[in-house]
């Protein structure tokens, strides 16, 4: 078993309407004082790995966001610690679905999520402290709709791999480069390393 740790720094924009892909670093602060992300996370079994990745979402250096965790059939203690977060955490939300299945998981947290801009996290991952922040402040900053960032596979004997050291340049590709380099598996395409408008889905 692994961790995935995403990490915000290394940061990508995707403008549909225009084409292009825009890699750069970004580290701006900035305080706000509205809701404005909702993360999703879909629970199965996890529970062991649950804590680790609530509280990465909770700690995280933008705190005016909302957690919305969709429990789905989990027989672990998963649904029991989900529950309990919500009664600590006002700004935890928790489903229970009938199905175990993360993409229906996914689809019924976007059904309630109401905040202008939605990210998604697995169970079993971790995400660094200013990971939303920064993320926030591209997609605002160049309003585009999808940012994303690199992320690392830590393995449980401590060996961390993956993510490049940043370089701070910024590349413009277009978005079939983008597509191609998914589809060879050279560009993670996996939705928890993304920050999305709310308006994409």
């Amino acid at each position: 078993m692994l961790y995935d740790k995403i990490v915000g720094s290394a940061l990508a924009i995707f403008n549909r309407e225009e084409g292009f892909l825009l890699l750069l670093l970004c580290g701006v602060v900035r305080n706000y004082v509205y809701l404005l992300n909702i993360t999703i996370v879909p629970v199965h079994n996890t529970v062991e790995y649950l804590p680790r990745c609530i509280d990465s979402i909770r700690n995280q250096s933008l705190k005016d966001i909302e957690i919305i965790l969709v429990e789905n059939q989990s027989n672990d203690g998963s649904a029991a610690l989900c529950d309990e977060y919500m009664s600590f955490d006002s700004r935890v939300k928790v489903l229970h679905l009938p199905v175990a299945n993360a993409s229906i998981a996914r689809n019924a947290g976007l059904d309630i999520a109401s905040a202008p801009y939605v990210g998604f996290v697995d169970s079993d991952d971790y995400i660094d402290y200013n990971m939303y922040e920064e993320l926030f402040d591209v997609i605002k900053c160049h309003d585009v709709d999808i940012v994303y960032s690199n992320f690392q596979t830590e393995y449980l004997d401590g060996r961390i791999e993956g993510c490049d050291k940043n370089s701070g340049q910024i590349y413009i590709r277009s978005s079939l480069d983008v597509l191609r380099d998914m589809m060879w598996d050279k560009l993670n395409c996996s939705s928890c390393t993304k920050l999305f408008k709310r308006t994409v889905f």
